[in-house]
């Protein structure tokens, strides 16, 4: 039996498992640094494998190693398992229905990355087993991707420095190995600290820290003239200061987010608004204290390891729907937006713009073999997963897990994310992470492996891992 074969057996012959994980942790949505209940469940789903699990990696207490098997190869399969805010959501439905009134929800289909990583590294495990195959597995349980930055800080606690190479995955509309870059992103808070006065009878004896945010805010603005192309300044207003007009505010507060395509390019540009902030201040008698509480570097993908999952997704095949997932689909598609096709990024299928319209007109669901596309992408969104990729060779895959067109970050996703159409994709996932990390394991002169470190030496570095917030700053558990 062929190790696609074998691997495919052993994940369809458990499926049920595996997807009675998925659906448990989807039923217990967790925010970040607090995914006590989906660490736990991981957990003991890899202990009963034989995995040793070691909790509370980085000083994270969600976060955790799971290990099996020893010596050269070591590779590392990342599983993540946050839920995002106000996106509690009945599952199949197409109506905004919260399960809880503004409770968190997988609009992200996070329960199903999790799982799927647990289950390619069992499935991994066990065929190693089987064949004699020497080498170590690790499943990286990496709490707070959304908005925590979980894996930075494990980066920086040096937990992947053993690693040759690193795999994950996501949850897409479409399948196809990732080969974008993605932005880097650096995050602070700027408090302002004023003096109170009544606005009318002594202004003069008033310090505005509401002042100071407006005229940061117009620095920006400023600023973006001169930044470089790929950066970006989004913000948002923590605190606007007092409620009432003749309270000159005593107190305000601004967030700032900065992406660029490089960690240093964000620093930078960091550099620049904390300069900024620090401006107002003095030009309104004010004083101003920066918090910094996430960043992640930008994703470089390992084009080596990157063509070897292309392959595996190759041998895999595509999805195999029914007419329950695609009846499902068009439900869906139907309670979806008519523009909501403007958000997809097709370069990754190979589709060109006009054929990406007409798929999407005949499909609800993405059922084409997925391929390598050996060109190079800058997607502008970011993840920590560029935090490993900074310090090991890194490829991950994008698997079908919703209808075309649903938009990330919704109630919309929520709503598919315990359905079968999540649940095969995860499964698919898990199949393309072991079948290409086997391929590593199989590679016995290690030819692939040290590829992939020069390419990785080249286009990386193999200098020292630069995390994107200072030292000080510790996780929230």
């Amino acid at each position: 039996m062929s190790a696609r074969d074998q691997i495919v057996s052993y994940l369809e012959g458990n499926r049920e498992t595996f997807i009675a994980a998925a659906c448990d942790i989807w039923d217990h949505p967790e925010l970040a640094f607090h995914e006590d209940y989906a660490c736990a469940r991981l957990a003991g789903l890899l202990e009963k494998e034989g995995f040793q699990v070691t909790r509370g990696a980085a000083g994270m207490s969600t976060a955790m190693i799971a290990q099996w098997g020893n010596g050269s190869p070591v590779v590392g399969i990342l599983g993540e398992y946050d839920a995002l805010p106000n996106l509690s959501q009945q599952t199949e439905c197409t109506q905004r229905i919260p399960i809880v009134e503004g409770g968190p929800g997988h609009g992200c289909g996070h329960n199903l990355l999790g799982v799927g990583s647990a289950a390619a590294a069992i499935a991994l495990r066990h065929y190693l087993d089987e064949h004699g195959l020497p080498g170590t597995v690790r499943f990286y349980g990496c709490p707070a991707e959304e908005g925590g930055s979980g894996k930075a800080y494990m980066a920086r606690a040096g937990i992947f420095g053993e690693l040759d190479a690193a795999f994950c995955w996501h949850p897409s509309r479409y399948l196809s190995p990732w080969m974008a870059k993605m932005n880097a992103i650096v995050a602070a808070e700027f408090w302002f600290q004023g003096v109170p006065a009544h606005a009318a009878s002594a202004p003069h004896m008033g310090r505005s820290a509401l002042d100071a945010c407006e005229l940061m805010n117009v620095g920006a603005n400023y600023l973006r003239e001169h930044l470089p192309p790929a950066a970006k300044l989004h913000y948002a207003y923590l605190d606007a200061g007092a409620k009432a007009p003749n309270v000159i505010p005593e107190r305000a507060g601004l967030k700032y987010i900065i992406r660029s395509s490089t960690i240093d390019d964000a620093l930078a540009v960091r550099a620049r608004v904390e300069d900024i902030a620090r401006g107002a201040a003095l030009m309104t008698g004010t004083q101003v204290s920066i918090r910094y509480n996430e960043g992640a570097s930008d994703y470089v993908p390992n084009l080596t390891l990157t063509r070897l999952m292309g392959e595996a997704v190759d041998e895999v095949g595509p999805i195999v729907y029914d007419e329950e997932d695609y009846a499902l689909a068009r439900k869906i598609r139907a309670s979806l937006p008519e523009d909501c096709i403007k958000g997809i990024a097709w370069e990754f299928t190979g589709l060109s713009a006009d054929e990406a319209r007409e798929y999407y007109k005949t499909h609800v669901l993405y059922d084409r073999p997925g391929k390598f596309i050996d060109r190079e992408f800058h997607a502008p969104a970011s993840t920590d997963v560029g935090d490993v990729s900074r310090c090991v060779p890194t490829a991950q895959v994008e698997v079908p897990c919703y209808t075309i067109g649903t938009p990330n970050h919704t109630w919309n996703m929520t709503a598919q994310t315990r359905s079968t159409i999540g649940q095969k994709g995860m499964l698919e996932a898990a199949k393309c992470i072991a079948l290409c990390a086997a391929k590593l394991f199989e590679d016995r002169d290690g030819r692939l492996l040290q590829t992939a470190r020069r390419e990785f030496e080249r286009t990386v570095g193999s200098g020292t891992y630069v995390c994107p917030f200072p030292d000080e700053l510790t996780p929230p558990r």
